[in-house]
């Protein structure tokens, strides 16, 4: 077991859930921007998001940090069984968003496929499984860092430090954005 991985995957577990949690209090401080600037941060949010997602859970063969990698074979099932229940889906329920996910990557976000952005597959994929998955997978490493003494480092509670995340994202945001309210879209 790479203890050094897991810690490279933990890093990017929180990029990745962080990405989601800011987009969602951009969207839920206003949901409507007239502002390029915060149109923009929210795109990059979605497609950084995805991007982080998929290398945790895309392609084992191509993503060293791909939870296959990283959770010992002899768990593989319980993980997967483990990661269903969070979800609250079922195998075939998650391949589909796997492949989602995975598609909006491949032809949106880390390449351009003009086919793909002139259907309406182009839309962003919902986020909410996602983010459990992220947190499921924290969840494991937590376990399995605990068992050589390494996870002192990390909360052990991953949801309730993304809760003070978002407590924290929200008043910066509704600062931001409020100081913002009165400054005309001028560039196109």
């Amino acid at each position: 077991m790479e203890v050094d991985n897991m810690h490279k995957a933990i890093y990017v577990i929180v990029s990745c859930a962080r990405n989601i949690q800011l987009k969602r209090v951009l969207h839920a401080v206003e949901d409507d921007s007239r502002l390029n600037f915060w149109c923009l941060i929210k795109g990059n949010c979605m497609d950084v998001a995805v991007i982080e997602w998929c290398k945790l859970f895309g392609s084992h063969t191509e993503q060293i940090l791909h939870w296959k990698n990283i959770i010992p074979n002899e768990y593989h099932d319980e993980f997967r069984r483990g990661l269903y229940s969070k979800l609250n889906i079922n195998k075939e329920e998650y391949d589909e968003y796997w492949r989602i996910l995975k598609e909006y990557r491949d032809k949106y976000t880390a390449h351009y496929d003009d086919e793909f952005n002139k259907s309406s597959k182009s839309q962003h994929p919902d986020l909410d499984q996602a983010l459990l998955a992220t947190y499921y997978y924290y969840d494991q490493l937590w376990k399995l860092l605990k068992g050589h003494d390494e996870s002192g480092r990390y909360p052990a509670d991953i949801e309730e430090y993304f809760d003070r995340f978002i407590t924290q994202t929200k008043e910066v945001a509704e600062k931001a954005i409020g100081s913002t309210r009165e400054i005309e879209e001028n560039v196109w």
